[in-house]
């Protein structure tokens, strides 16, 4: 089949999803269907190339960073989405359109739908859901719902990556069946060869510096911990940028946290999976997820996890067996989870070899699958 996937964040830009559409894309090409993207030019990346066999298309937009996107940018994407891409897929003619993000990609493959009757998926990722991240997105959310839900029912299916963002979507449309296909993990790429055994132990977050993922609440639990036990020798590194990231640095000089907790800003994926490898511990204090790679990608390199007890994060973390559950905003609760995993090397490394067995099931070759397997039933009738 000719399948083009469309989103507005694509390796070397954006965060998880342009990650779970790189890794799907691959798949999908490594299963001898012919692949295309569609997503946002920046910089000097080139306006069409090829990546092991997926042609990867990249439209003209308004975009000043790498890791992060404003609504105004988001709408630069939806109208250079809106003028380029039916002239791309004339020429491609897929047989069926992947979106990831209703906005800003739906609308879209919405128009590819009406013009060229091209059939289309819909791959939920958070943000895109009414009800996700209420305090930032409520208004955007009250707006575009009529447009979300017209996507939504012209879509042939509406997928969900955890069964939370499966639950929240039926809020907003409840005459479609919302089906959950969850993230995967290169287990390979992050297995590190030998055991880390460290006095110095390391803790590490990795994620986008915004008030969604929390880590406000984490400096809080730190700056608790290092009261309670000043003699306690630890660091936690932050990899990541984001508008928070000046509110962050002055958040931890004020905590006397500037020893301990160093901020990385953007980094390269091999710098990144170098970081995992290097870590004790992962630490995920969001206020909302869909299903973070992040978590996954700490899992396959053995990492216990200590994380929220929000949607995604708590379909992959089993109380006690591969890493802790704690409660959102209570950083009480946090500062506890990581007190026990930093004084107790035994603890860590059973967590994570836990964590490790339970994440091998997650593979991108099985969610590919998944998603074939719907365009067959819906479109190769």
């Amino acid at each position: 089949m000719k399948l083009l996937l469309i989103n507005y964040e694509y390796p070397p830009i954006g965060g998880g999803a342009g990650n779970a559409t790189f890794h799907i894309a691959q798949e999908l090409s490594r299963l001898h269907h012919k692949v295309m993207v569609v997503t946002s030019r920046f910089n000097n990346l080139p306006k069409k190339e090829q990546q092991n066999g997926v042609i990867i298309n990249r439209i003209p937009v308004i975009r000043r960073r790498a890791e992060s996107c404003s609504i105004a940018e988001m709408v630069a994407f939806i109208f250079s989405g809106l003028l380029f891409t039916p002239l791309i897929a004339r020429r491609f003619q897929p047989d069926a359109v992947i979106v990831f993000f209703t906005i800003p990609s739906g609308p879209i493959a919405l128009l590819l739908n009406f013009i060229q009757r091209i059939p289309y998926i819909v791959s939920l990722r958070g943000g895109d859901v009414p009800g996700f991240m209420k305090q930032e997105l409520s208004f955007y959310h009250w707006v575009t719902k009529p447009l979300i839900r017209l996507i939504w029912r012209r879509a042939i299916a509406v997928v969900a990556n955890s069964q939370g963002l499966q639950e929240l979507a039926r809020k907003t449309y409840t005459h479609k069946d919302i089906l959950i296909i969850p993230n995967g993990v290169d287990v390979n790429l992050f297995t590190r060869e030998e055991k880390r055994v460290s006095s110095h132990p390391k803790v590490l977050f990795v994620g986008r510096l915004t008030s969604q993922k929390g880590v406000d609440v984490l400096l809080k639990a730190v700056s608790e911990i290092t009261n309670q036990l000043p003699e306690l020798q630890f660091t936690v590194d932050i990899i990541g940028d984001g508008p928070q990231r000046p509110l962050l640095e002055t958040m931890a000089k004020e905590l006397r946290l500037s020893e301990i907790v160093r901020f990385f800003g953007w980094q390269k994926k091999s710098l990144v999976i170098h970081a995992y490898k290097s870590a004790d511990i992962f630490v995920l204090p969001s206020r909302d997820e869909g299903m973070p790679n992040v978590l996954m990608e700490a899992m396959a390199a053995g990492l216990p996890v200590v994380a929220t007890r929000v949607a995604g994060n708590a379909e992959l973390i089993e109380q006690g067996w591969n890493g802790y559950l704690v409660g959102v905003e209570d950083h009480n609760e946090l500062a506890i989870a990581l007190k026990q995993l930093l004084l107790n090397p035994q603890l860590r490394d059973r967590l994570g070899q836990n964590g490790q067995k339970k994440i091998k099931k997650f593979t991108w070759r099985s969610v590919a699958e998944q998603y074939l397997n719907i365009i067959r039933k819906k479109v190769q009738k």
